[in-house]
């Protein structure tokens, strides 16, 4: 791909002055918002949200946060469910609440089942709520329920509830999760460590691509996206993943959520997922239905920077304003974004100075170099041929992308 490229001053000159220039192409170069819901009908016995000041102070008046307002997901209940100031929808409304140091204590309301139920709640990240519950005492048993008194019946190994927030964009994933590694795993105590699987970082870092081996008597080849949607510690350097894993047969939120307990050591990431979207029964990076051990390959390493010349003017654009070229510091790496009519930008390249054949006399003015790339969710190799037009205009070709292996 060939085209000129201009620096921040000129493309503000030519978009200001009102000029219409074509770029030339040619081949060269080997929320749906929140729904909220308002309860309409009060019981006689409920006049106000009552707030029991013990533990940890709270911000939100003996309401929920304001940061959990939202649609939400939960395994097992088909529909989304809504969060407001003053209620969970199919759980109930506040009738008390108890902040202490990790966890909320609600006293709900359940106006449907016409009865009480205690919900110990936390939320580790933006995008999760975890919770555990009572059973719901018939609102005809009297006297009417203490919150200390109906929380004090949730056993210690009850199940452990979670629920992901919808409609919210990817994260970046945690630094055990980017990169480009070989794997190998294990399927119900099956192990498949020959051939070795591959996964590798997309450009955008929110997601990654794994590359699942076949072995005899244990699956079949597989591609899997997996998009990071929220990462949290659980102690004693194990942390937890929730994410998106997209392949040809999920479609639903039930086939697509899925958690990933993991622990580094010496290199090596020690992975368990989850069976389901529950996220129930995952208590060890070591054991469970799908384990994996990941180890990061190395990069190639830069060994060549960008010439000066392109590199004191660090953002570079087409004529139309559609791509843009930013240097980065040290001057061995740039990224290429594409921009949109509100200059909203997505990034398309990740680019690394791996080697330059030019002769030191013609650096003022020319630059060729084999570059290491990643794009999409695929790394590779690319050369890129600048040639200097102007102090502030500058002509690229771009050649073919071909794939690391």
């Amino acid at each position: 791909m060939l085209g000129l490229l201009l620096s921040d001053a000129v493309r503000r000159r030519i978009h200001f002055g009102g000029l219409l220039v074509v770029l030339q192409v040619l081949l060269a170069c080997a929320s749906a918002l929140p729904t909220d819901f308002t309860a309409t009908e009060r019981f006689p016995h409920r006049q106000r949200i009552q707030r029991i000041h013990r533990g940890a102070e709270t911000d939100h008046d003996g309401g929920f946060p304001a940061a959990w307002s939202g649609l939400w997901f939960q395994s097992g209940i088909s529909d989304s469910i809504t969060v407001n100031a003053t209620a969970i929808l199919g759980k109930g409304e506040i009738v008390q609440h108890k902040g202490e140091k990790e966890v909320d204590k609600y006293l709900l309301l359940d106006r449907t089942e016409n009865c009480h139920r205690c919900i110990s709640i936390f939320s580790p990240h933006s995008n999760v709520l975890r919770y555990k519950e009572s059973y719901c005492m018939p609102v005809e048993d009297e006297p009417a329920p203490k919150l200390d008194d109906l929380c004090g019946t949730i056993p210690g190994d009850a199940p452990l509830f979670s629920m992901f927030r919808l409609n919210t964009p990817a994260i970046p994933c945690p630094k055990a999760f980017t990169g480009r590694f070989s794997f190998t795993y294990a399927q119900q105590d099956r192990q498949c460590r020959n051939p070795v699987s591959t996964a590798e970082s997309c450009v955008a870092g929110t997601d990654m691509m794994m590359w699942y081996k076949s072995c005899p008597d244990l699956t079949e080849e597989r591609k899997v996206r997996l998009e990071c949607q929220a990462n949290f510690n659980l102690g004693n350097g194990v942390e937890l993943l929730v994410g998106r894993t997209f392949h040809h047969v999920a479609t639903s939120h039930e086939e697509t959520y899925r958690c990933f307990i993991y622990e580094t050591r010496n290199g090596v990431t020690a992975i368990s997922q989850s069976t389901d979207a529950s996220c129930l029964s995952l208590y060890s990076p070591y054991e469970g239905s799908l384990t994996m051990k990941m180890t990061q390959v190395d990069d190639p390493i830069p060994q060549c920077v960008f010439p000066t010349w392109l590199t004191k003017i660090r953002q570079w654009h087409d004529m139309a304003s559609t791509v843009r070229h930013v240097f980065g510091s040290p001057e061995t790496s740039m990224k290429q974004y594409s921009l949109n009519a509100t200059m909203n930008k997505e990034l398309l390249l990740d680019v690394t100075c791996l080697r330059s054949d030019l002769p030191d006399e013609t650096s003022k003015s020319a630059f060729r170099a084999v570059v290491f790339v990643i794009r999409g969710c695929s790394s590779g190799y690319m050369c890129l041929n600048w040639r200097r037009r102007s102090e502030q205009v500058v002509q690229l070709q771009q050649g073919q992308f071909i794939i690391y292996s």
